[in-house]
């Protein structure tokens, strides 16, 4: 094939289609947002007229510059928050934020930009306020039609997206673990807009592990520009292990030639949270550790205010229980209720964790510092009960108070296990960057007690790096619902 041809090929094809959908689907987000707009004028007017004010006040047309104004600022909201990237066209679930967060912020605008233009618009026409119903309805109309328009969309073009070029075809430049764990995150999520098509060898001629079954192997690194040229790659992505200062440069040159999309798996980054950030010190480029979202001092003061009054508000609910089941944890077993025991906290300081006694007295005597296991046979009879509704973690929320913990985080550890951890499992220490918790993704997800450390490191590191208050309120709320292997 004609290298010139394939460029031309290349060039006209994805680019073209993924610019010629992107106008449709603007079009198309035009006419739901003006649709949406009617809709609720005609719901409020019509269906809703015995509620507040049963005439428009504005006419119509009055209206309906209000509602191209909306149109406009609904689209440019629509762009700034990236609803027209192919990740969030294919994704339902990731789109669907999104469109929340652009249909407040559009309300406000709407409504800012109405209350500005109504006084000069009276002037001129005499017309009226708009409806306040109206305002209300709008917002909540055009969420729902955006999600059901965004959800057909996806389908559509899920359908259709091969044929157009929506979705970018990626080859591997040899296949190593960090190749497999970036696969791994390509198939893994339903709205990737990347497809692998294969890996092909590194200069050195063989791959260092086996490619995966079905995978195609395109053979020598010495075909990669012949590869290149016949336009069925979109995207090459390699390790900086696999090629040396030479060989980087010409496959960089190729892709450049070929008009094919690179990118570089920068292995000794493999154990950052949050992935890289560019920065520039007078002018110089530097590459780094990006800054996690509880580095920012706003995010910072709202969970730290949360903890404050989820502490407070738990001490005040939980007093009863507390009581209640100390009692019968003294009529038992004689002796404190409370069972005090020190723990690593955020940047490794050590603090003092305290919990309703599930066990006996001086259970760890003859064991030392050792996990709970089913059917310990070291637990008091109430403990299991205890464990199992997480009652026994409610005087944490003094902890909470002093802030030293938080309401959600990873769990704390001891000082014991942790000397012990930290130098056998991958990125143990990683989960101190923020305040331990009552509660957390891996205790929601089953992880908790003796189960596998690497995993449970996962689910921490996962809600270190994607932590929003939303979040935080779906793991309180799966705390009552999801109980496995609490014992």
């Amino acid at each position: 094939m004609n290298t010139s041809t394939s460029v031309d090929n290349r060039v006209k094809g994805r680019p073209e289609a993924v610019e010629n959908t992107t106008v449709l689907i603007i079009l198309a987000d035009s006419l739901v947002v003006l649709g949406s707009l009617f809709a609720s004028f005609f719901i409020r007017f019509r269906y809703l007229d015995q509620i507040g004010v049963t005439e428009p006040g504005m006419t119509l047309g009055q209206y309906a510059v209000f509602m191209g104004m909306g149109m406009v600022g609904a689209l440019v909201i629509f762009g700034n928050t990236h609803l027209y990237e192919n990740q969030y066209l294919l994704s339902p679930r990731k789109s669907f934020p999104r469109i929340s967060r652009s249909c407040l912020l559009w309300f406000v605008c709407y409504l800012a930009a109405l209350r500005l233009t109504e006084p000069a618009l009276s002037q001129i026409d005499q017309a009226s306020a708009a409806s306040r119903l109206y305002l209300l309805m709008a917002p909540c109309v055009l969420l729902v039609a955006m999600t059901l328009w965004r959800f057909v969309l996806c389908k559509l073009i899920w359908r259709f997206a091969r044929q157009s070029r929506l979705m970018e075809n990626v080859l591997f430049l040899g296949w190593n673990q960090d190749c497999a764990d970036a696969g791994k995150i390509m198939t893994a999520e339903s709205g990737n807009p990347m497809v692998i098509a294969g890996a092909i060898r590194p200069p050195g001629g063989e791959f260092a592990h086996p490619l995966p079954e079905g995978m195609k192997d395109f053979g020598e690194f010495s075909q990669l520009s012949e590869i290149l040229a016949d336009g069925q790659v979109d995207m090459l992505i390699t390790t900086d292990t696999e090629l040396d200062h030479h060989d980087l440069g010409r496959a960089i040159t190729l892709c450049e030639k070929e008009m094919v999309g690179f990118q570089l798996v920068p292995t000794c980054f493999r154990v950052l949270l949050g992935g890289l950030s560019l920065d520039k010190i007078f002018g110089m480029p530097l590459l780094g550790i990006s800054r996690l979202p509880l580095h920012s001092r706003m995010n910072m003061f709202f969970k730290r205010g949360m903890d404050a009054a989820g502490g407070f508000i738990g001490l005040v609910l939980s007093a009863p229980l507390i009581a209640i089941f100390g009692a019968i944890i003294y009529l038992e077993s004689p002796g404190p209720i409370f069972y005090r025991q020190r723990r690593v906290g955020q940047r490794g300081r050590e603090f003092d964790i305290i919990k309703l006694r599930s066990m006996k007295l001086d259970s760890e005597a003859g064991t030392g510092a050792v996990w709970t296991v089913a059917n310990d046979p070291r637990r008091l009879k109430i403990g299991k009960f205890l464990r199992a509704s997480n009652i026994d973690e409610v005087p944490q929320f003094w902890n909470v108070l002093k802030g030293e913990m938080s309401l959600v985080g990873p769990r704390p550890e001891r000082p014991e296990l942790i000397k012990k951890f930290r130098d056998e499992i991958p990125h143990y220490n990683a989960r101190h960057a923020i305040k331990p918790g009552i509660t957390g993704w891996a205790q929601v997800n089953g992880l908790r007690g003796n189960t596998d450390l690497t995993e449970r490191i996962k689910y921490d590191l996962h809600y270190i790096e994607r932590w929003n208050i939303l979040f935080d309120f779906q793991i309180m709320f799966l705390t009552f619902l999801k109980r496995e292997n609490a014992y």
